[in-house]
């Protein structure tokens, strides 16, 4: 049975492309080329989209496509070559041939667990990539997982850097990764080459450092330091990382004073949101928040609200903010919807849940009742996530979208 998502087109229109997958496999071992790479994230990312093209499931298969309007906006160095397509089918097609190693939780020992994708197809401008499901299931994590924005490695030159920055983002809440030389050569798969360690260092982690602080699309600052076995042999490597300037990338609230936090939380009691719920807007950075609780406040005193609830319009405010300034807050629809669910209460919640239920035509209602009936795993989780996408899209239209 083939399932075709059945939604309008909302294909992201900027390069903010969110990328989620579980820890293991961001520091999983590989060596796929830069283009590759990027080719692979793209086609994770758009599982994630409400595209009715963009994923396909069929006996358990399930297949993401991209097309020419997708890959000339997020891969334009490639795309604008002669002989892009050619060159394309071959970066693709390495995906069926590079076997990923996932490291053990020990980190003694890797296990294969296959290449990234089982088919490639290019044709009528489009690339369809047909996923390897062991590796499907590392996607789509429920816990222990890591999600960034796909422009903040747009314009790294090397698989290297795009590496050093998955090892580091994992880490940036808390600040500081170690690993050994010998972990770091698996990982780079470089066990053969840069035989002098100074190399190594030099060459890759050194050089990728520089580049990730250098480039204008990342959005982490990394320093690090070799650690001695005895005084001598360099065994280990640690990372310090963070978040760059405010001005720039805005600071998460952990870095925020201890009177920004007290007079924001103020705010957002005065405009009715509940202390329980005032977590939840701590990722936002304060220069944005305490403006959007102001543009809120402004609303509420003129009755601007319509039939939004306070919560909905305050979110509604941070993202346009954050789409506007390009900020590091994310700014994708369905992260504006999901934040909201933590914010408002489980009422209110459930009760828009069942206006958005009442909203789906007959087919829709008939084509998401596979949830509960079908058989296969593969399918089901494949058409949850159809409905979760239009469920969070409606949410953001109706209850966040302040027009």
């Amino acid at each position: 049975m083939e399932i075709k998502q059945n939604m309008e087109l909302v294909k992201p229109k900027n390069k903010y492309v969110e990328i989620k997958r579980s820890n293991s496999l961001m520091s999983s071992m590989n060596s796929l080329s830069l283009n590759s790479t990027k080719i692979w994230l793209l086609s994770i990312a758009a599982l994630k989209w409400m595209d009715k093209e963009n994923v396909q499931v069929d006996n358990g298969e399930t297949t993401t496509i991209l097309d020419r309007t997708i890959l000339d906006l997020h891969m334009p160095a490639l795309m604008q070559q002669q002989n892009s397509v050619r060159r394309l089918k071959e970066y693709a097609h390495e995906l069926t041939t590079e076997t990923i190693g996932i490291v053990s939780e020990d980190k003694n020992s890797w296990e294969m667990v296959g290449a990234y994708a089982t088919r490639i197809k290019y044709e009528n401008g489009k690339l369809e990539i047909t996923h390897n499901n062991t590796v499907l299931k590392m996607i789509d994590a429920k816990s222990e997982y890591c999600e960034f924005f796909y422009n903040r490695i747009l314009t790294l030159k090397s698989n290297y850097q795009i590496k050093t920055y998955d090892l580091c983002v994992q880490y940036i809440k808390i600040g500081k990764r170690t690993e050994t030389i010998e972990f770091l050569r698996k990982f780079y798969n470089l066990e053969n080459e840069f035989k002098q360690t100074s190399d190594f260092i030099k060459k890759i982690i050194a050089g990728s450092v520089n580049a990730i602080n250098e480039d204008k699309n990342a959005d982490i600052y990394i320093e690090f330091k070799t650690n001695k076995i005895h005084g001598k042999k360099i065994g280990s490597i640690e990372f310090n990382m963070r978040y760059k300037s405010a001005t720039t990338q805005g600071l998460a609230l952990q870095n925020k004073t201890a009177t920004e936090i007290n007079g924001i939380e103020s705010l957002l009691k005065s405009i009715g949101i509940s202390e329980n719920k005032i977590k939840f807007l701590n990722r936002v950075p304060a220069d944005q928040l305490l403006k959007a609780v102001k543009v809120t406040q402004k609303a509420i005193t003129n009755k601007k609200l319509k039939n939004k609830s306070v919560e909905g319009y305050l979110i509604g405010v941070i993202y346009n903010q954050a789409r506007e300034n390009g900020g590091h807050a994310k700014v994708d629809t369905f992260s504006a919807s999901k934040l909201l669910k933590e914010v408002v209460s489980i009422t209110l919640w459930n009760q828009w849940h069942a206006d958005f239920l009442d909203s789906l035509s007959v087919e829709e209602s008939q084509s998401f009742a596979g949830i509960k009936t079908s058989e296969n795993q593969e399918t089901k989780k494949a058409i949850a996530n159809l409905f979760n996408a239009k469920h969070l899209k409606w949410i953001y239209e109706n209850k966040i979208n302040n027009g």
